[in-house]
């Protein structure tokens, strides 16, 4: 997992669904059938797009992404609070040309975070507001998209392979609506198959808490995700490899530091080492890494 922007905060998981699991969610989709999508916008906001939701409780591969991204990008502690969950995923298929202008997930709705599969390693997502700071203390709005072009503004993001997933927040930190999140699918060149999740969590939307009825947490907000908004761990034992491999790197800078000091980590100078005769000393092992 790799932060790719801290305003709006996002992430990249790579090869977060494998290759079964983006092709189960496309024939569940072809299954249930396609059908135009539509927005909530007055403005056609989506150009040659077709959509299908894909429930937990009809695929396993959409059950277990949903249950993996609320363990990495979100607590339990966020997901119990009073109207938290998530819409049955949405999967897209854009034909050559197909696109979605810029807009915002969370105007109408308490859509916390939101995240992107790539099933078939096609498309791009552009943020053209990712980590700018042009405009002060002012928002920027629609109207600011206009000048800015993909290649050069914001954060595009394309994916390295079927199975790559982006996740971002629409809020704050403060429950704020994250202005900077307005984010458009670039015109696909070829047949773009996307996964959409959206996850609800109205209590740590200031907006939304009210008109949900629920109460707004006390805490700060950042403790409600896993380890602070900043660090979620990866979906498999890769994290724990992770962790591991810097315990390791930290373990061998302290021996060489030590070694480097003539002394042990005792104090002592350090002792002969002893060897019966005939003994060979073993060379180091070599592992594969990932």
């Amino acid at each position: 997992m790799r932060r790719l922007s801290a305003r709006p905060l996002i992430f990249h998981l790579k090869s977060f669904l494998t290759q079964d699991e983006c092709d189960a969610l496309i024939s569940a989709a072809k299954r249930k059938g396609l059908h135009k999508a539509d927005t909530t916008m007055r403005k056609p906001y989506r150009i040659s797009c077709d959509v299908s939701t894909v429930g937990a409780s009809e695929e396993p591969a959409a059950a277990a992404a949903e249950s993996d991204i609320v363990r990495t990008l979100l607590s339990k502690e966020a997901t119990s609070l009073p109207g938290g969950g998530s819409e049955d995923l949405h999967v897209l298929r854009y034909q050559p040309g197909g696109m979605y202008k810029p807009h915002y997930d969370a105007e109408a709705n308490p859509r916390y975070l939101t995240v992107l599969y790539y099933l078939n390693n096609k498309g791009a997502t552009w943020f053209p507001f990712a980590d700018s700071a042009a405009f002060g203390d002012r928002m920027p709005t629609k109207v600011d998209v206009a000048p800015l072009k993909p290649d050069v503004d914001g954060l595009t993001m394309t994916p390295a392979s079927a199975g790559d997933a982006l996740a971002f927040y629409n809020f704050d930190a403060e429950g704020a609506m994250e202005r900077l999140a307005l984010h458009a699918g670039m015109p696909a060149k070829d047949t773009k198959w996307i996964g959409s999740h959206f996850f609800w969590v109205p209590a740590l939307c200031a907006p939304f808490a009210e008109e949900a009825e629920t109460t707004r947490p006390t805490r700060p907000f950042r403790e409600y995700l896993v380890q602070g908004m900043g660090a979620p761990h990866q979906r498999d034992s890769r994290h724990w490899l992770n962790v591991c491999s810097v315990s390791l790197m930290a373990g061998l800078l302290l021996a060489v530091s030590l070694w480097r000091s003539g002394k042990r980590p005792d104090g002592r100078a350090p002792e002969a080492p002893k060897r019966s005769k005939g003994q060979h000393a073993k060379g180091p092992s070599h592992n594969k890494s990932n």
